[in-house]
């Protein structure tokens, strides 16, 4: 009775305590979750692999004064954390501001979708920097480059 109460203050909504609580949307949410992850990994991998072709002269330069041929994965992981933090920090208010507003002109209470705001803030970022370290390839040594030119 209570329950129909509550749905009885929204237009569209309605209660039926026979079938007991249940979360029919888990699965679902789960499944947009994941599939979010793996496409924001791929703009995130593109943006990264943009970067790291425009920044090829500056590599070059690095190799040519001596430097580790480490340092590109160090800098390309370093370029993924900041793209994809800064993705995370603009996207997720970009997405909950629009709900939000739908659900205060409703009177209906906000709800913080905490494991999304998680996945966009930490897990993505860990993913690209793993997945940048594990994938970009060292500079080449120097003698590689010395009979290009001839």
């Amino acid at each position: 009775a209570q329950a129909a109460a509550v749905a009885a203050g929204y237009p569209d909504g309605w209660a039926d305590a026979a079938l007991g609580p249940t979360r029919s949307g888990d699965g679902f949410r789960i499944a947009m979750l994941i599939a979010s992850l793996l496409f924001a990994l791929s703009v995130t991998g593109v943006a990264v692999a943009l970067g790291e072709a425009e920044s090829r002269p500056e590599q070059r330069t690095l190799l040519a004064l001596g430097a580790d041929p480490r340092v590109r994965r160090r800098i390309a992981a370093a370029r993924a954390a900041v793209i994809s933090l800064l993705a995370g920090v603009l996207a997720v208010p970009a997405g909950l501001l629009p709900i939000w507003g739908l659900l205060l002109s409703r009177g209906a209470p906000l709800v913080v979708p905490v494991p999304e705001i998680a996945a966009a803030l930490v897990i993505l970022p860990l993913l690209v920097v793993v997945a940048t370290f594990a994938l970009t390839r060292p500079i080449p040594p120097w003698s590689t480059f010395r009979g290009a030119g001839s």
